[in-house]
């Protein structure tokens, strides 16, 4: 073994040895901002790197010849530099903001573009400028929406933030903020994400080919960066909406720090409220709002030295007041008033160190807390507190954590990545707390599922290899270990990602990836606001697991146009899910109870996507067949059954055109075959002796009718099909003190009558008789928006 690595090192010495080392960080010149995925490379050459998610890029360059690097990212103008070095050397690069809106993306030398294209597969991104032109429900970007118009992306129901990818739930999508795990991605209800696209530097989607360094997760990786501050000057920006109003504010703090703040808050409560008091004739007044809180601070201990510390905050609030309870108000105790509340969101904080050890090695260590909370709660009290009533149920989950990166750039064709990570979680299923007060005389009940803690680690390694510019591989390992109720779950992923470029237009590309997450979520949704609860992996509901295969094939179709197809497979073992009739409000000790558990799952498919990225027309067009099913031992007779959101066929339009710097406009049309789903077809009356009842025992053979309900076989029934045009443009205009944008859109542009859901209903007919027919629910009808906003 010892000789193994001896040749190593000496075959790692030659490579090296005649070579220098080249490393640095790449910055927005006005702002300092750090400029992720731009690439590096050395002009008429096949050396070409890109800078990762902290900016900073390593090269290694021929010693004593003179070169030109040339840095570039959509949006910036290039800029090269000639180099003659005779050792290593530290440059940062600064990048100048291309206004030329038509200027989307960079096209560099036919050798060097071998090497800087994209490695992964399954990858994608979207420019942040461009999801902000993007048509909007009230006028307000959300980066979610923007990606379910991408191959292999689905929302699940109209208009909702959701993300289905490749026939998962949105639980198994890992969504990471500065790369910290966020729980609940949505407000109102699941149609506005909690990302507020003004704090965001860049947002990366994988859906296949994992990297061994994510994990715990099974369908695919959002991983968002926020912006570090303007190091150079204070600036913002503030918006106000149909939807709601948000500010963001960034500069420096003195010489080596800065700072950026964003708030964003839905309005309407503001006018429910008192529309809702003078409109019951003060009897009751409600109202709903959401808001989300982002903040960082970045300070430079040195030029090798960074700290970042983010926070994270959000909730959606629904609120009803009843100022007189009609049912009681004829009671000797007086007249009632009630308070109900709900309540759920995150809360998320981390500190993050980057020290640059030296040029081949950089350390990443975070330390981490985020939580998701969901509360309802009610009071009633009489007006001389005779009585009193309070309830309180709470659902939460808990984390801290504690990991470290190391990249090790050991050549430009060899770089090992590998890290390690703790963390400890805190499940508090669901707590149900009641008191009451009658006379004086108070009484307490406590109901609760058993609280859970758990511990997890794992170590990874990831070998970034490249050989003659042709073949590049990522053969990484991930070992994780769960240990929760003494019981331990040991998972051992492998992750294998090749692309091989046959020449500078077309390659090949695979992989494989094997997934487990520790978590469960129970779910419920519908026109109420959402619940979600999430679970612990035990020992009766053990960790999902899934295995995913990709293959695909990428070819540039002249200058302008990339076309790219991608086929996979994926398998999910232990999937949960609600017992008919299991709701959250009915606590139980053990929450298993509730659940069907070792559940299977099957997801296969075929992607296309065709872009053009250059000019000023710019989009594209996605289309996706896919197939996904679910197996419970206890449902549909263990057979295979449709997915809840099991899409056939997808088609996505994208199209933007800049009619000049002044003006923007962008269209989206989507279409998708109608989602599977279940409903009551006949019901009938069928009597119940309540004497058998455990609450009635003392009434004899007393019956009374009840209504029951014959169902489809499940998901075996599909809606109609789902198509939409929208349409957006963006007014811009350089003002005395920033830039003025004004925003308009028009959802739903022909008023098509998308279905949400489907309900029975009886009509009379015009014999007297009556008959049951199938009625749809329609949400979003012809929607036109605007919003305003100021950059300064």
């Amino acid at each position: 073994m010892k000789k193994i690595i001896l040749i190593l090192l000496f075959i790692v010495g030659n490579i090296t040895a005649q070579k220098i080392n080249i490393s640095g960080f790449v910055t927005d010149k006005n702002t300092g901002e750090k400029i992720i995925n731009a690439n590096v490379f050395v002009k008429n050459s096949t050396i070409g790197t890109v800078t990762n998610e902290y900016g900073y890029y390593s090269l290694y360059i021929p010693k004593n010849q003179e070169i030109t690097i040339k840095i570039g990212f959509v949006g910036y103008k290039n800029l090269e530099k000639k180099l003659r070095a005779e050792k290593s050397l530290k440059i940062n690069f600064e990048l100048v903001p291309d206004n030329q809106l038509e200027t989307v993306e960079l096209h560099f030398s036919t050798k060097s573009a071998q090497n800087i294209q994209a490695k992964e597969i399954s990858t994608v991104q979207i420019p942040i400028q461009q999801i902000k032109q993007l048509p909007a429900i009230g006028g307000e970007p959300d980066l979610m929406k923007a990606y379910q118009l991408l191959p292999g992306i689905s929302s699940g129901k109209e208009g909702s933030s959701d993300l289905f990818v490749r026939g998962g739930s949105p639980d198994q999508n890992l969504m990471l903020i500065d790369g910290v795990p966020l729980y609940y991605v949505n407000h109102l209800g699941g149609f506005v994400s909690v990302f507020n696209i003004d704090a965001i530097n860049s947002v990366k989607l994988i859906k296949g080919g994992f990297p061994a360094r994510y994990g715990n997760r099974l369908s695919s990786v959002v991983d968002i960066r926020m912006k570090d501050g303007n190091r150079n000057k204070r600036s913002g920006s503030f918006t106000i909406g149909l939807l709601n109003a948000k500010l963001m504010l960034e500069g420096p703090l003195g010489k080596k720090a800065s700072y950026m703040v964003s708030a964003r808050r839905m309005l309407y409560d503001l006018i429910m409220f008192p529309v809702s008091y003078i409109g019951t004739d003060k009897m009751s007044s409600f109202g709903y709002h959401f808001y989300d809180f982002n903040g960082k601070i970045n300070y430079q201990i040195n030029l090798k030295n960074h700290l970042y510390f983010s926070v994270y905050g959000g909730d959606d609030i629904f609120a009803i007041r009843n100022y007189k309870d009609t049912e009681t108000s004829g009671s000797n105790q007086g007249d009632f008033e009630s308070k109900y509340q709900k309540k759920w969101g995150n809360k998320l904080s981390s500190l993050r160190w980057y020290y640059d050890i030296n040029n081949k090695l950089e350390l990443i260590t975070r330390l981490s807390y985020s939580k998701y909370r969901f509360y309802i709660g009610k009071k009633v009290s009489s007006d001389e507190k005779k009585f009193q009533y309070e309830s309180n149920y709470i659902s939460d989950i808990q984390d801290a954590r504690i990991n470290s990166l190391l990249n090790i750039n050991i050549s430009n064709n060899y770089k090992i990545t590998t890290g390690s990570g703790f963390s400890y979680h805190w499940f508090n299923p669901s707590v149900l707390g009641v008191h009451i007060s009658q006379n004086n005389e108070p009484q307490d009940y406590i109901k609760s599922s058993y609280k859970q803690s758990s511990i997890a680690y794992y170590f990874f390694i990831e070998n970034h290899i490249n050989f003659h510019n042709k073949l590049f591989l990522n053969l990484g390992i991930r070992n994780s270990d769960l240990v929760i109720n003494k019981h331990q779950f040991v998972s051992f992923e492998p992750r294998l990602m090749f692309r091989y470029q046959f020449n500078k237009s077309f390659a090949v590309k695979g992989a494989y990836s094997k997934m487990q997450q520790n978590l469960h979520l129970l779910s419920t949704t519908g026109l109420g606001m959402p619940v979600d609860l999430w679970l612990p992996a035990t020992n009766d509901a053990p960790p999902e697991q899934s295995e995913l295969y990709v293959f695909g094939i990428s070819k540039s179709i002249g200058k302008p146009y990339q076309l790219s197809i991608e086929t996979f497979y994926k398998t999910i073992n232990n999937l949960i899910t609600y017992k008919p009739g299991a709701t959250f409000k009915k606590v139980s000790y053990h929450w298993e109870d509730k659940i069907y558990n070792n559940g299977l799952g099957k997801s296969y498919g075929v992607e296309f996507l065709l872009q053009k990225k250059t000019g000023k027309h710019t989009g594209w067009l996605s289309y996706t067949w896919s197939k996904t099913t679910r197996q419970f031992n206890e449902i549909n007779n263990n057979f295979p059954y449709p997915f809840n959101y099991d899409r056939r066929n997808d088609i996505s339009i994208v199209y933007n055109y800049n009619f000049n710097k002044h003006i923007q406009f962008s269209a989206t049309w989507n279409y998708g075959t109608g989602y599977p789903f279940s409903m009551e077809i006949n019901k009938f009356y069928t009597l119940t002796n309540l004497s058998f009842s455990g609450e009635n025992y003392n009434l004899n053979n007393l019956y009374e009718y009840t209504t029951a309900y014959e169902y489809s076989k499940p998901n075996s029934l599909k809606m109609r099909d789902f198509h939409r045009l929208d349409i957006g443009v963006n007014f811009i205009k350089q003002k005395k003190y920033g830039i003025r944008t004004w925003n308009f859109s028009i959802i739903n542009v022909y008023n098509r009558k998308n279905p949400y859901f489907y309900y029975l209903s009886s009509e009379e007919t015009s014999e007297g008789h009556y008959k049951t027919i199938v009625k749809q629910y329609t949400l979003f009808p012809f929607l036109p928006s605007f919003s305003y906003s100021y950059k300064f």
